[in-house]
């Protein structure tokens, strides 16, 4: 087997692992441990397969690190898709798959020393139990939470995290996309990238960004925090139901992140051309307010009919049509 045979079959192998745990969510990884601890879905027989192989293998710390990459991007997809209030700075990414190194170190030791399946299972799950705990640990304490009680109130559980159609988006802001000012980025385009896909297809410039994009050229797999806006650059940006919803959710529980919005948020607004225009929803009122005294920005609030009275929603039911005057 060669090298790359030996790369792809870890890969198989990490793949499976996360597949079969696709359908759990946030609140049994942290609450049900036994779920995580059932060692029929590691693969081990396919892993001890690779005993012999990783004993002459020249560069194991190379296939570690690649591991440890393709398994810290695995939970963070997980945790992502199960809720995306959950925001994980390059610090505690950087802790992630630290984290996923030590375990995989100790894995492969645990490997080339045993001689038998039997040795080498009951050294894997006392790894898998200390490391699953590393692992609740750092989702617990990193999440930058002013208050613990919102980590088991709101983090824990599913979010809504839909995928808009490119006709629902455009129709809410009032876009005739035959007339946007380009180049266009969508700021959060989901899992199947609607809007981008659309706008691309009528021969639009466009790009769209978020931790869980599509494959392709058009999309950019990345965190809005980390993306390079440029400057003076694009001719629209759109957000529906991504930045300005965390936004709005940071301003409720952490201090340090809501100012880290704000500051993107400023960001993003040098990021358009002059006339250029940010099209977000929901509405950010005391963000807004602070906007509002800029001779350089120009905000529209467009109605949004809710069909019922919800306490606290109506105040940010409304899309801003914002516009870089100089």
């Amino acid at each position: 087997m060669t090298e790359k045979n030996i790369e792809q079959t870890i890969e198989q192998i990490i793949s499976s692992v996360y597949n079969k745990f696709s359908q759990s969510n946030l609140y049994e990884y942290v609450n049900r441990h036994e779920i995580f601890l059932d060692l029929e879905h590691y693969e081990l027989s396919s892993i001890w397969n690779l005993r012999d192989l990783l004993q002459v293998h020249p560069q194991t710390n190379k296939l570690i690190e690649r591991a440890a990459r393709i398994c810290a991007a695995k939970f963070k997809y997980f945790v992502y898709k199960n809720n995306q209030f959950i925001y994980f700075d390059r610090e505690t990414e950087s802790l992630i798959k630290s984290e996923y190194i030590d375990f995989l170190e100790f894995v492969l030791d645990c490997l080339l020393a045993s001689f038998s399946v039997t040795t080498f299972t009951n050294h894997f799950f006392a790894a898998l139990v200390n490391h699953q705990n590393q692992m609740r640990f750092i989702l617990k304490n990193r999440t930058f939470l002013d208050d613990d009680e919102y980590f088991l109130k709101y983090l824990l559980k599913p979010t809504i995290s839909e995928d808009y159609s490119a006709e629902f988006q455009l129709d809410l802001f009032n876009i005739d996309p035959t007339h946007l000012m380009q180049p266009v980025l969508d700021l959060g385009c989901g899992l199947k990238g609607d809007l981008v896909n659309y706008l691309d297809q009528i021969g639009m410039q466009v790009i769209g960004i978020d931790r869980i994009a599509p494959s392709g050229d058009n999309f950019v797999t990345r965190d809005w925090f980390h993306f390079d806006y440029r400057s003076d650059f694009w001719g629209t940006i759109i957000a529906h139901q991504s930045l300005s919803t965390h936004f709005i959710f940071s301003h409720s529980t952490s201090a340090s992140l809501a100012q880290k919005y704000a500051k993107l948020m400023m960001k993003i607004i040098e990021g358009l051309k002059i006339g250029g225009k940010f099209y977000y929803a929901p509405g950010l009122p005391f963000f807004e307010e602070h906007l509002d005294e800029k001779s350089s920005i120009l905000i529209e609030k467009i109605p949004v009919d809710l069909s019922v009275d919800i306490q606290g929603v109506n105040e940010i039911a409304y899309a801003v049509e914002l516009t870089r005057l100089q």
